[in-house]
C-alpha cells in the first residue's frame, strides 16, 4: 500500500473499524463509500464492516433524534435554525417518515436536521426506529454498494489511469492555445 494511514489501518484493523464507526456516527455518505471501497480492496472484512457501519449509523441517528427530543425549545438559536430548515418537512416527517428520512440520507447536510426535527416533533420512537432502520438498509445498499463495486471496476481500468494524466494535460494545453488564439483575435478585431 502507498498510504501510511492505510498501512496502519490494515496492520491494526480495530483502529479502522473504530474510525468507520465514529465517522458514520458523525457523518455519512463519504465514510460509508470509503469503507465499502476499502472492504472491496480487502482491507476490512465484509461481515464485520456491515455490522460496524450499520451500528454506527443507527446509533448516530438515534443520538440526533434524542438530541432534538430533549433540546426542543431549550436553545432558541439551534431550534430556530432547525425550524427554518426543516419546518416545510413537518407534515412529511409525521405522515411519511420512511420516505422523508430516506431522501434526507441522500441530501447533504439535511439528514441530521431531519432526525433532530423528528425528535423535536416527538415522533414516537417505535415509528422513528422502524422508518430509520429501513432507510439505513436502503442507503447502505446503494451507497455502500456503489463504493464496493467502484473499487472492483477500478481494478479493471487501473492500468489505463496513467494515460488519463496525459489526456488531461493535452486537453489543458489545447484549451490554453485556443483561449490565447481567441483572445488575440478578439483584440485585433477591436
Amino acid at each position: 500500500m502507498h498510504s501510511l494511514i492505510l498501512y496502519y489501518i490494515a496492520l491494526w484493523k480495530p483502529l479502522g473499524y473504530a474510525a468507520v464507526f465514529a465517522g458514520l456516527f458523525i457523518e455519512g455518505d463519504i465514510v460509508l463509500f470509503i469503507a465499502a471501497f476499502l472492504t472491496s480492496q480487502g482491507v476490512f472484512d465484509l461481515g464485520d464492516m456491515i455490522i460496524v457501519a450499520f451500528s454506527g449509523t443507527l446509533l448516530g441517528d438515534i443520538f440526533w433524534y434524542f438530541l432534538g427530543y430533549y433540546i426542543n425549545g431549550r436553545f432558541a438559536r439551534v431550534s430556530k435554525w432547525i425550524d427554518k430548515v426543516t419546518k416545510p418537512f413537518d407534515e412529511h416527517i409525521l405522515s411519511r417518515s420512511f420516505h422523508t428520512i430516506l431522501i434526507s440520507k441522500f441530501t447533504f447536510s439535511l439528514n441530521r436536521a431531519i432526525l433532530f426535527r423528528a425528535g423535536s416533533l416527538k415522533v414516537p420512537l417505535k415509528n422513528f426506529l422502524k422508518a430509520d432502520l429501513a432507510a439505513i438498509c436502503v442507503w447502505m445498499v446503494l451507497v455502500g454498494g456503489f463504493g464496493y463495486f467502484t473499487s472492483m471496476s477500478l481494478e479493471l481500468v487501473r492500468h489505463y489511469l496513467r494515460f488519463a494524466e496525459f489526456a488531461l494535460l493535452i486537453g489543458l494545453a489545447i484549451f490554453l492555445i485556443v483561449f490565447y488564439m481567441v483572445s488575440r483575435r478578439s483584440k485585433k478585431a477591436l
